[in-house]
């Protein structure tokens, strides 16, 4: 177990199961999402779609660039991770500055770090991103949205 800065062991919170969490809440009116989650196949070929995996090896892998465009880039990749999902995180999982989520800032040129001492509350978080201008780096949101666990 590791050591804390004053010499004793540091404490742990044990995980919580995947079975155990509970759900993300999101608006009823979110789109269907156009990113299929069953396999890595499935989930690569709908990346890259309208192009198949097969041309997409033959046409452009480390020989040019694909650009893909969406109507609607938002609404494309909100089912991955989004700034709305961090309240609900905050509410539903110990979530701790430094481990799970960094606030920092740019001021006169040089990184300024904002965290806070200990768990990340949702109003503190607000705060950081709305008064201060941080910008929050959320360290593998994937441990929490479990069908994103597939493209990892």
């Amino acid at each position: 177990m590791p050591k804390s800065r004053r010499g004793g062991a540091v404490k742990r919170a044990a995980p919580v199961p995947e079975q155990q969490e509970p759900p993300l809440k999101r608006g009823a009116a979110e789109p269907e999402c156009p990113l299929l989650f069953h396999s890595p196949d499935a989930l690569f070929a709908s990346l890259i779609a309208p192009f198949s995996p097969e041309q997409f090896f033959t046409e452009h892998w480390e020989k040019k660039p694909l650009h893909l465009r969406h109507a609607s880039v938002a609404s494309y990749y909100r089912s991955l991770f989004g700034l709305a999902d961090l309240p609900d995180l905050c509410a539903s999982h110990a979530l701790e500055f430094y481990r799970d989520v960094n606030a920092v800032r740019c001021v006169g040129g040089k990184k300024k770090v904002l965290n806070r001492a200990g768990r990340v509350r949702s109003d503190a978080l607000n705060k950081l991103l709305t008064q201060n201008k941080a910008t929050v780096q959320f360290h593998q949101p994937q441990r929490f949205k479990v069908r994103n666990l597939v493209m990892m």
